[in-house]
């Protein structure tokens, strides 16, 4: 499959759970965000939770989502205006919590943190971390009936959960290769392939 036609068969998607693998800046992380920031801009409220490998990890999330638009979302559309933002530490840009005028809410949790609440989206980037596999089956439990699960990384080898989720899953699988991303200038990819050229797989990504 194509990328475009992976991009199309992903946005025409209407499972509860996506999947997407790919390799090292393929736009995995691209995909996702997009599709959270769709329903954030939304008029009716809603949960999200967010889940990366750790704090350092949650930074990198929460500068993906400003590049790809979060920032118009909080202080361009009046329905859903920035009414407040916690952090876990703001010098270095690392939120725990946002809160938008139309009561949507934004969490940001590291992979060895659980929440008290149900969630209308749960979306978990790349790998995590080995104290939060045992935490995976709590995390989808809290997803309402009708919610959004996304989980996207590049190697869905690493653990029995994810091999097992992947398997289960094969209509909600989606596979990204980083020579394909359009947003890298090809000398980019050149300079990507020379250093990794003996790790195909952290161009591909990895699954079962």
């Amino acid at each position: 499959m194509t990328r475009d036609e992976t991009l199309a068969a992903y946005n025409k998607c209407q499972t509860k759970e996506r999947l997407i693998c790919g390799g090292l800046r393929s736009g995995k992380t691209y995909l996702a965000a997009h599709t959270i920031l769709q329903r954030i801009a939304g008029a009716n409220p809603i949960v999200v939770a967010i889940v990366a490998t750790n704090e350092r990890a949650i930074r990198y999330v929460y500068q993906q989502l400003k590049v790809y638009g979060l920032h118009k979302i909080l202080h361009e559309a009046p329905d859903t205006t920035l009414v407040e933002i916690t952090w876990r530490d703001r010098i270095k840009e690392m939120p725990e919590f946002i809160q938008l005028r139309n009561g949507t809410e934004i969490h940001f949790f590291t992979s060895s943190e659980t929440w008290p609440f149900d969630v209308d989206v749960l979306w978990i980037d790349n790998e995590v971390a080995n104290s939060g596999l045992g935490l995976l089956a709590e995390w989808r439990s809290t997803i309402k009936e009708y919610g959004l699960f996304i989980w996207s990384q590049w190697d869905w080898t690493g653990s029995q959960e994810s091999q097992e989720l992947w398997l289960s899953h094969p209509e909600s699988q989606f596979v990204l290769d980083t020579q394909d991303n359009p947003g890298l200038p090809p000398e980019r990819v050149r300079d990507l392939i020379a250093v990794w050229d003996d790790k195909t797989e952290r161009l591909t990504g990895k699954h079962p």
